[in-house]
């Protein structure tokens, strides 16, 4: 087993484990093709989404919690 393959993703899925026990319902917001060049005063590349994202998506399906993109 290797605990730092990931640990980012490691660390999301122990939140949302956290999360998912609350009484409020979580919707997650990914920024879409269209951002803005600048965002809260740092340049933002327009390659794509960030690396973390796709995992991110996936552990959110998994527990079934809502997510969008933006347009």
């Amino acid at each position: 087993e290797d605990r730092g393959a990931n640990p980012e993703i490691r660390t999301l899925f122990f939140r949302l484990c956290k999360w998912s026990k609350m009484p409020f319902t979580l919707v997650f917001v990914f920024d879409g093709r269209e951002r803005p060049g600048i965002k809260r005063g740092s340049r933002m590349g327009k390659s794509g989404s960030h690396n973390l994202a796709k995992g991110f998506k996936d552990l959110l399906d998994i527990f079934r919690i809502d997510w969008r993109e933006a347009s």
